[in-house]
């Protein structure tokens, strides 16, 4: 048995004080005790003691693509960079990246992560990392003629990776409103029920400009690319209004960014898990947002909706680190009067929930094995512990 207390102890959701954690070797948590109970042998750290964090949104796939596009792109920018860029290493190459990424997810106390996959090149990776992972297989396609073809490799995609990971931490999930045509979507609703589906949502200015007025930044990317969807028609609302009805099946929704969400959104929002058992997360990226627009998402509006946030790093495509400790240091920069409980339940309890794994992380309780962190909250440093 091991026996740890520290200057300060967050459990996921609240503060405990003056309590010790004892520990199994494995690292389960065997009790929580007074800490003038816990006898000899009792190691006390300076710092703050939490569980392993939960990285809601990651792109594992573009780890080899650090360094590679330069900031403030702007995000139609940053996408064709991709486009352009991504596959200039060979699968074998990618994953020694992949495999470097997971690493340093997990050397910065990361114990599990929403992960975005296109493709399958992060699975030999993933099989020989300690990670947890709910795989969200990401479907896009703005030419209506190709849906049935995009349906078809998803459910290729899907059987690969249920051949490796249990299917209930696999969803079919959309990229985003403004690269989903109608008819996908059409076919796409009806892979949602039950499941924990994640979406980019307003990351940018010209999304609801597209949907709005049809117009804008997007349309010219379209043209650029010969993307043709004749049948397109602008809504006159924004993004997330536009495609929100389609999303109704889902168990819960993570939107990602949400840099360009608005009052009224969130009106739907709460309106929507009024009429249908969904529930709805707010996965704040302000690193890659930063890193791409130089914006950052309208966060005390979220909490003022009481919409649930949550926390991601994005890619190393869009971020100089994969550190939850980093998007913290971001959002007290940005937003001083955010609490460390607040955030560090972000990281933990909240992302937890949204990935569907609060049965295994996201707390410090008896029975679990969460992972324990030493948080260093002078330098946002990091320490595992278990």
């Amino acid at each position: 048995m091991r026996k740890i207390t520290a200057s300060q102890i967050f459990d996921g959701q609240k503060w405990l004080t003056e309590q010790a954690i004892v520990l199994e070797n494995d690292g389960c948590i065997v009790d929580i005790i007074p800490a003038d109970e816990a006898g000899v042998n009792l190691e006390e750290f300076k710092g703050i003691l939490s569980p392993g964090f939960v990285n809601a949104h990651c792109h594992v796939e573009l780890s080899h693509m650090k360094d590679v596009i330069p900031t403030e792109t702007g995000l139609v920018g940053f996408i064709e960079q991709i486009l352009k860029r991504r596959d200039f290493l060979s699968q074998e190459e990618q994953w020694g990246y992949h495999t470097k990424a997971l690493q340093l997810m997990w050397d910065n106390g990361i114990v599990a992560v929403g992960d975005i996959c296109n493709g399958t090149s992060s699975i030999v990776p993933k099989l020989k990392s300690p990670l947890s992972f709910h795989h969200f297989l990401e479907v896009s396609g703005w030419v209506p003629a190709g849906a049935p073809m995009r349906m078809e490799k998803i459910k290729e995609l899907q059987t690969s990776f249920a051949e490796h990971f249990n299917p209930k931490n696999i969803s079919i999930v959309p990229h985003a409103p403004y690269s989903v045509s109608s008819q996908l979507w059409s076919e796409l609703k009806n892979t949602f029920a039950n499941q924990i589906i994640s979406i980019h949502n307003q990351e940018t200015k010209p999304e609801n400009e597209l949907f709005e007025d049809g117009a804008g930044a997007f349309i010219d990317f379209y043209n650029r690319l010969n993307l043709l969807n004749a049948e397109f028609k602008p809504s006159g609302k924004t993004s997330f209004q536009t495609v929100a009805p389609y999303l109704q099946q889902a168990k819960q929704v993570i939107l990602v960014h949400n840099t360009e969400i608005t009052e009224n959104d969130l009106l739907l929002i709460q309106q929507l898990t009024q009429v249908h058992p969904i529930n709805f997360f707010a996965c704040i990226c302000i690193a890659a947002n930063l890193y791409i627009e130089n914006k950052v998402p309208p966060i005390s509006l979220l909490q003022d909706a009481g919409i649930p946030i949550c926390l991601g790093t994005d890619s190393l495509a869009s971020n100089t680190e994969l550190n939850l400790l980093h998007e913290i240091r971001l959002i007290h920069e940005q937003f001083p009067s955010i609490s460390w409980e607040q955030t560090l339940q972000w990281a933990t309890w909240n992302g937890a929930q949204a990935i569907g794994m609060a049965d295994q992380f996201g707390k410090l309780e008896v029975g679990r094995k969460p992972g324990i962190c030493l948080i260093d909250p002078n330098s946002y440093s990091v320490q595992k512990l278990a």
